[in-house]
């Protein structure tokens, strides 16, 4: 297989099988992809499934998600990457290909990424679409649904570490920097769980974030304003889940990105 044309499909997990297999399902009989499974965890009946992947796995203890998704990397040979992390399902069978067309076609282009619906735990199924916001005000792109050029990880380098939470924000905030040309496509093309470690842990990826602009030198007005305004929606939203208004609570999350 040509590896420019070969797309490398990098899944991370821990301890969660059926998630894990929701997502190898999503990905079954896909042409020009190489899955390659990061597989954390202890879950014996996983090792087993995994036994009969036809994909690359790496079954071994890592240091969190950043180390996980860096791991997924060192055996990554396609021309392009993404990332489908356990629990979440590939929607749009087409979307690879259309994607690696457009990074063929478009040698400018680094990185192709399009909407996707997420299942958040308060107000179900939502549809979240891309929008030009500033970096303050989170990730203009959506992660599962990114799929990057090789050369840019070699470019600006792999996942940081030091982020457990937001590390996939300062990738972006890196790439951006850098000045990566990116194409959109139309969606949802995947369907992302809401139960995972940033829906979890908002408060301290939200911190993350101030850190990696700051990190970058990018806390200019915009971002600080863009910011502000994340934070003051964070905390509306935790005091209407506290005094009980769920169906208002349900409204500004369907609302406001």
């Amino acid at each position: 297989m040509n590896q420019e044309r070969k797309l490398s499909v990098i899944t991370i997990t821990y301890n969660d099988f059926e998630g894990l297999k929701k997502t190898l399902d999503s990905l079954a009989h896909q042409d020009a992809i190489e899955s390659i499974v990061i597989n954390g965890g202890a879950c014996e009946k996983t090792k087993h499934y995994l036994d009969q992947h036809f994909g690359k796995v790496v079954n071994e203890r890592d240091e969190g998600i950043a180390d996980a998704f860096n791991k997924g990397l060192k055996h990554a040979t396609g021309g392009a990457i993404s990332f489908l992390n356990s629990g979440d399902a590939l929607l749009d069978r087409s979307y690879y290909s259309k994607a690696m067309a457009i990074l063929l076609n478009n040698q400018e282009v680094g990185l192709v990424h399009s909407d996707l619906l997420f299942q958040d735990i308060i107000a179900g199924p939502i549809l979240l679409r891309h929008q030009d916001i500033s970096l303050g005000r989170g990730q203009p792109f959506l992660h599962p649904t990114m799929v990057v050029r090789s050369s840019i990880f070699r470019n600006v380098g792999a996942f940081n570490t030091k982020y457990k939470i937001a590390m996939d924000y300062d990738h972006i905030v890196r790439m951006i920097k850098a000045g990566i040309k990116t194409w959109h496509l139309p969606g949802p093309v995947v369907a992302m769980d809401g139960t995972g470690t940033s829906s979890n842990k908002e408060w301290a990826g939200i911190m993350e974030c101030l850190r990696s602009l700051k990190e970058h030198d990018m806390l200019g007005p915009q971002n600080i304003w863009g910011a502000v305004c994340r934070v003051l929606y964070y905390l509306g939203r935790k005091s209407l889940q506290k005094v009980g208004a769920t169906t208002i609570l349900r409204l500004l999350r369907r609302q406001v990105p």
